[in-house]
């Protein structure tokens, strides 16, 4: 885990700046939300005026004909077109009525009027009785309501609610995302340009925002401040790893650099990919970077007087999946004798082929030339 490249991420150009796209979604959520909620309750309201508009007219209706049903029966008695005509005028005088007229007990039209332009709905027959005998009927009054003006004042009376009501709820969105910035959107913003100015390792923490110690931003600061304190022991841990790792490379390369064992690594093709200076200068006779590419590519056959029997060990170790050793001659440049007791093992891929090839040389030349000298002394006669 690399510091830097977190520290990079953590303030990153886009850090700390979701909180402004998470308000503007609220706030068109909230206005698309309002204004569906505005149209429902408009037209809902709407359809309450007109059922208003509509009962008020009929009680009016029959109010304005109770208020001059005396006078009308008294010109439908006595078949006075003059009451009939003030009745009629009185009553054309209000806007809600469009026609009104006075009949008598036989049918005769004594006075009807209808106002011009209005838009006379169904008349309605009121009957008018004799002021002497109040069983009597003497004629009847017929009022037609100006359905017009009732429309026109039930879209007036709608048209106002519904701007108040558009209004109320323009207003209370608007207060839900104000209120909404200052308790949530902002106290994130700060949260996370806080969490971007963090150095991973640094021990900085947190600090929970005032009144938000017991709500969701309280709890997220401190489940930052619990991450950062784990990535603080992670780091520590790597950092800590990393030295005795370190440690260890240094002291393995040391023993891999001054030790008198030759140690080499080979491909399966017997190229060599790596060796210790032992290997070479001490115990072959050469060094590393004087190799040619032809020596390198096939080390095995520029180093060893019988090739073949170190392709023998590794066979063996590669079937035994155990290492091998025998004492092989190595070449030299004068030509003199020189031997090295070779110990190979083979690290093996998931195919069971040979990866990798790894082998011990130890220099022992004295010890060869002793068992010689031992062997033709035993064998022949100083004589």
């Amino acid at each position: 885990m690399n510091p830097t490249s977190m520290g990079s991420a953590a303030t990153h150009p886009n850090a700390g700046q979701f909180n402004v796209f998470l308000k503007h979604k609220l706030a068109w959520r909230v206005t698309l939300g309002s204004l569906v909620f505005a149209l429902l309750a408009g037209a809902i309201n709407t359809w309450f005026v007109f059922d208003r508009r509509n009962t008020e007219s009929l009680t009016l209706q029959n109010q304005l004909a109770a208020t001059v049903k005396t006078s009308a029966s008294v010109a439908a008695f006595a078949n006075n077109v003059e009451i009939a005509r003030d009745v009629v005028t009185g009553l054309l005088s209000h806007p809600l009525v469009a026609s009104a007229g006075i009949v008598n007990d036989k049918g005769a039209e004594l006075f009807g009027s209808l106002r011009p332009g209005s838009t006379a709905d169904e008349r309605v027959r009121f009957p008018l009785h004799s002021p002497v005998m109040e069983n009597e009927v003497v004629g009847y009054l017929f009022i037609a309501i100006d359905r017009s003006y009732v429309w026109s004042v039930a879209w007036e009376s709608a048209l106002r609610q519904s701007v108040v009501l558009v209004l109320q709820i323009a207003m209370g969105a608007f207060l839900v995302i104000i209120i909404f910035d200052v308790v949530v959107a902002q106290p994130l913003n700060s949260l996370a340009r806080r969490v971007s100015d963090i150095v991973p390792g640094s021990g900085a923490r947190l600090a929970i925002p005032r009144r938000h110690e017991n709500d969701e931003i309280g709890s997220l600061a401190s489940s930052a401040n619990n991450l950062l304190a784990n990535l603080d022991r992670t780091l520590q841990e790597e950092r800590e790893l990393r030295a005795k790792v370190e440690k260890m490379e240094a002291h393995y390369r040391r023993i891999f650099e001054t030790t008198n064992v030759g140690i080499m690594v080979l491909g399966p093709n017997g190229a060599l990919i790596n060796s210790n200076p032992a290997l070479l200068s001490r115990i072959v006779g050469i060094r590393f970077e004087g190799l040619s590419e032809v020596e390198r590519s096939h080390f095995i056959e520029s180093i060893f007087v019988e090739p073949s029997a170190i392709q023998a060990l590794v066979t063996m170790a590669a079937q035994s999946g155990r290492s091998t050793s025998d004492d092989c001659q190595l070449k030299t440049d004068d030509g003199s004798v020189r031997w090295a007791h070779c110990i190979v093992s083979v690290v093996l891929g998931p195919q069971e082929q040979i990866e990798l090839i790894e082998g011990v040389l130890y220099d022992v030349t004295a010890r060869r030339l002793e068992e010689d000298h031992a062997r033709r002394v035993a064998d022949h006669d100083a004589l």
